[in-house]
Parts: structure tokens; C-alpha cells; sequence
């Protein structure tokens, strides 16, 4: 043990394998990049990712806008496709015409039965 495993101690411990090498690549380069070079790539990378994730907090992407109502409808627009529906009020109408429709319905029938029972 002597001056020279100290110095492979020292790069071992700085990420480096001993053969004066320094540290391996940064993710995406390859090692016959100039690390700095590499460095102000990763940076500049780093800092843009930051501004958008900044932006983002501070004005959200909608990935909804409502339309409101059109007529009979309330619409929707999503980012892939657009949501039209019934509006609240003709949702009510439609169930009581439905009910009145099954009440005749039914009334038909208990009379065709009667009919043929006699």
C-alpha cells in the first residue's frame, strides 16, 4: 500500500474505474463525445425540461372545453374525440314519454288479452 492506491481509491470513489477514464458517459451520449460538450447538452436539456414542467403548473393544458348547450344538446370537446348529449331538460322528457309510452303499452296489452279471453 503506497501513494498509488491511494489515487485508484480516490477514482474509484469519484465514479471513475481506475484507468484515468473520469466518469462514463452522460444518458443518451456516447463516450467519444468532449464531456463538455456533453455537459452544456444535458444542461440546456435539463433547463428546457424545468421551463416546460414551470409552464405547465402555472397554465394547465385543458384537455376539455365545454361547448354548452346547442339546441337540444350539451356538447363537449375532448382532445380526441367530441362529447354531444341530450341536455338535462329533454333527458326528463324523454324518461316521462318513456313512461307514458310503457303505461299505453301496457294497457294495450291487458286489453288484447281480455279480448281473446272472451
Amino acid at each position: 500500500g503506497g501513494e498509488g492506491d491511494e489515487a485508484l481509491l480516490d477514482s474509484a470513489a469519484m465514479g471513475g474505474d481506475g484507468g484515468g477514464e473520469g466518469r462514463p458517459p452522460l444518458p443518451g451520449f456516447s463516450s467519444s463525445f468532449d464531456p463538455l460538450v456533453m455537459n452544456k447538452i444535458y444542461a440546456d436539456i435539463c433547463d428546457a425540461e424545468s421551463k416546460y414542467l414551470r409552464e405547465r403548473h402555472e397554465q394547465p393544458i385543458r384537455v376539455t372545453q365545454e361547448h354548452g348547450k346547442h339546441g337540444r344538446f350539451h356538447v363537449v370537446e375532448h382532445r380526441s374525440f367530441t362529447e354531444v348529449r341530450p341536455s338535462k331538460s329533454m333527458v326528463g322528457s324523454v324518461a316521462s314519454s318513456r313512461s307514458t309510452a310503457s303505461r299505453t303499452t301496457g294497457a294495450s296489452r291487458a286489453s288484447r288479452r281480455s279480448a281473446s279471453a272472451a
